[in-house]
Parts: C-alpha cells; sequence; structure tokens
C-alpha cells in the first residue's frame, strides 16, 4: 500500500473518531469537590477556586450556581466550555461573626445529562475569642418574682474576659455581674415590675473582647410558641464597600405539620425578608442585611405572621467602615 493510501485511511478513522466524540453529550469533571479552608477568625475573608473540565464531545453550558449561604460569592470564569476545555470557579468566602465549625455547600447546574447537579463542599472552622450562651432568652409569661436568669461568658483566647458594663435597653429586666473579670463570667438578671407581656428588652454587655466588644442578648416576654426558628438569632455583619450578607431562617411548627407564612416583616429597612419555600412541613425565609448604610450597629425585630399564630424574632447587624486600601 502507497505512503499517501496510508494517510488517507489514517485521516479517515480520524476523522470518524472525532465525529463519535463530538456527538457525545457533555460531561463535568472537578478536579476536586471538597475544600478545607482552615481556620478563620470572625470576617475574614478567603478566595479559592474549584476547577471543572469538560470531558465529553459536547459544549458544557452552566446554567446555574446556587449557595446554601450569603457568605461565598461566587464567580465563573466561563459559563460555555467546549469538549476538552476548562474553567474555574472562584469563590470568595466571608467568615460570620459567630464561632462555628461550618460546612458551605455550592451547586453547579449544568447541561450534562448524567450528572446536572454537582455539590461542592467548603469547610471552615471560625474561632472567636468569646462566647456566650444564651444568644436569646424567651421568658414564658407571667414570669415568677423568684426568677433570676444567667448569660454565661467563656474566654477562649489567651487571655481572660473582663466585663466592663451591663445595660438592659429598656429597664424591663436588670442584669448585674458580681465577679466581672475571668475565664468564665456570668451576668445574672431579674424582671422588672415594668414587664409586660409580648414586650422585649435586650442586655448589652461592654467587655474586653476583641471579636465582640459588645453583645446584645434580646429577652422576649412571651407565652411558648407553636412554632420552632432556626436559628434563633440572625447577626450579621459587613463593610460599607462588600457584599450584602444574606442568611436562611427555618420555621416550622412543633407538631411537624405544614405551616403557612402569611408575612414577614422588618422593623427597619436594612433587613431584606423573601420567603423561599412555604406552605411546607419546614419554610424557608432569606434575610438579608441591605446598605448603603453609615457604619454602625442596626437592631430589628422580624415580625413573622403564620396561619398558626403570630411571632417575633430579634435581628441585628453591624455595618463597619470600609477597609483601608
Amino acid at each position: 500500500m502507497s505512503h499517501t493510501a496510508t494517510t488517507l485511511i489514517v485521516l479517515f478513522f480520524l476523522g470518524f473518531s472525532w465525529a463519535f466524540a463530538a456527538g457525545e453529550p457533555p460531561r463535568i469533571e472537578f478536579d476536586q469537590t471538597f475544600i478545607d479552608l482552615g481556620s478563620f477568625t470572625i470576617g475574614a475573608t478567603r478566595e479559592f477556586s474549584f476547577h471543572f473540565r469538560n470531558q465529553g464531545g459536547s459544549p458544557l453550558e452552566i446554567t446555574d450556581i446556587k449557595a446554601t449561604c450569603g457568605c461565598t460569592v461566587t464567580r465563573l470564569s466561563d459559563t460555555r466550555i467546549l469538549p476538552g476545555g476548562g474553567a474555574d470557579l472562584h469563590v470568595t468566602y466571608t467568615a460570620p461573626n459567630q464561632r462555628e465549625i461550618a460546612f458551605k455547600y455550592l451547586f453547579v447546574h449544568s447541561n450534562d445529562p448524567d450528572n446536572p447537579k454537582v455539590k461542592l463542599t467548603v469547610r471552615a472552622e471560625v474561632v472567636t475569642d468569646l462566647e456566650w450562651s444564651p444568644h436569646a432568652v424567651k421568658l414564658d409569661w407571667p414570669v415568677g418574682n423568684a426568677y433570676t436568669g444567667k448569660i454565661r461568658l467563656k474566654a477562649l483566647g489567651e487571655n481572660p474576659i473582663k466585663v466592663l458594663a451591663v445595660t438592659a435597653e429598656k429597664g424591663l429586666v436588670a442584669p448585674r455581674v458580681d465577679h466581672p473579670e475571668g475565664r468564665e463570667v456570668t451576668v445574672t438578671f431579674s424582671v422588672t415590675p415594668g414587664a409586660e407581656f409580648q414586650k422585649s428588652d435586650s442586655i448589652q454587655i461592654q467587655s474586653t473582647s476583641a471579636d465582640f466588644p459588645e453583645i446584645m442578648v434580646p429577652v422576649y416576654f412571651r407565652r411558648e410558641s407553636k412554632l420552632t426558628l432556626h436559628p434563633q438569632h440572625l447577626f450579621f455583619q459587613k463593610r460599607m464597600d462588600a457584599e450584602d450578607p444574606w442568611r436562611y431562617l427555618r420555621i416550622s411548627r412543633r407538631d411537624g405539620e405544614k405551616l403557612m407564612i402569611q408575612s414577614v416583616a422588618s422593623s427597619i429597612s436594612h433587613f431584606k425578608v423573601e420567603i423561599i419555600e412555604n406552605n411546607a412541613p419546614v419554610c424557608m425565609v432569606k434575610v438579608s442585611f441591605v446598605g448603603p448604610m453609615p457604619p454602625g450597629r442596626y437592631d430589628s425585630y422580624l415580625t413573622i405572621v403564620t396561619d398558626l399564630e403570630e411571632t417575633r424574632m430579634f435581628v441585628s447587624g453591624r455595618c463597619l467602615p470600609d477597609e483601608k486600601k
């Protein structure tokens, strides 16, 4: 067989193989689907990427990316990837202002028929120099005269904690601290005669903590709720030049039946609420801390009206000045 004929046969089979591969569907493949970011201090930011390739024979189209938490912001280097090509999903993670070992999830949707939704996992440990419990106090009405509440603070850093001042915003409770310095400090409080049903107060605790120099613990007076809220308290922190953070609030009935949310409203405009899932055993509300706003602390109450009862939830946020360039 001549050299020319051999070359033609090779080209024929190469062309046939290319045509067969081109008819194959797209196939998404990530180099890794889990990233451990290690430890963070509150408000710290880290950028990283998930690299993926199209191992199929047709163009890969990324149709959507969803995150389970507003602390992750994503950006794609390309939404259309040709066969054999690759792209990067860039992620910016901002640590929330609470101590936790968190697993955040990203879902990448594409036109890959065999794997249309890929789950990516990010692990991060947020460390702080102080933790306290409870974050919110709910008192069943009526409250007995002999009741004494306790808020326990625990130093987690190298230095002990020192409470500098404790005050009540409205005077419906009377807080005090007998031993203000140590690895563990307890703030006690009693209910004053001015307390009223369906009213609320907040205890402000100032301390030497670098992460939480001032904390606010809301105190509610109400009858036992038939609803479960998770989490029971939402706190946000952002810089003026940063993306607006958001969190999911899950609401359900204690008896496990379906719940219908009729409305959710914030007492101030800097907290935006959106009902994501309704008329379900577990309803979901997206709460965002939105600007523009000057630096400072912002406190609000969410009034949640359901087909079972009406309840309120304390929400707070802090806006920090822009970082110096």
